[in-house]
């Protein structure tokens, strides 16, 4: 008789070598902005699957033709344009679009609060970036 698993596995996890950003509500990171806007209930982060190259961070906006892979649609404080990642010498660079906000980063096991990016910089697997009022983002490497 063979052991078949009692829960189907995250298909995510399944895939060898994939790169995945974790969007998340950072209740931690909207404490610290001076902001009106509501956050809306935390969840579980919703990932998103990477591929080597270009990725866009930001809001959506069919009007301007704008539909970002890595989606903060809910943070009005995330620009449009807000930052993006390229993949440059076998690593994630993250740079800053001239946001209207900023974006920062927080090393993995670095404290909080994070930092603002200045310019272009390598991100390794589990560091957090903060964009808009509340949305974190974290790099992740699945095996």
């Amino acid at each position: 008789m063979t052991d078949t698993p009692t829960t189907a596995p995250d298909p995510i996890e399944s895939v060898e070598g994939t790169w995945v950003m974790e969007v998340s509500v950072s209740p931690e990171w909207f404490a610290e902005q001076d902001s009106s806007l509501t956050p809306p209930v935390q969840q579980p982060p919703r990932t998103v699957p990477l591929e080597e190259g270009y990725v866009l961070i930001g809001r959506d906006s069919t009007t301007r033709d704008v539909h970002p892979l890595v989606q903060a649609d809910d943070d009005t404080g995330c620009s449009r344009r807000h930052a993006d990642l390229s993949w440059t010498g076998g690593h994630w660079v993250l740079r800053d679009l001239n946001s209207v906000n900023g974006t920062y980063l927080q090393r993995s096991g670095a404290a909080f609060p994070p930092v603002q990016v200045g310019g272009p910089v390598p991100l390794e697997p589990g560091d957090a970036v903060y964009v808009g009022a509340w949305t974190k983002l974290v790099l992740r490497r699945v095996h």
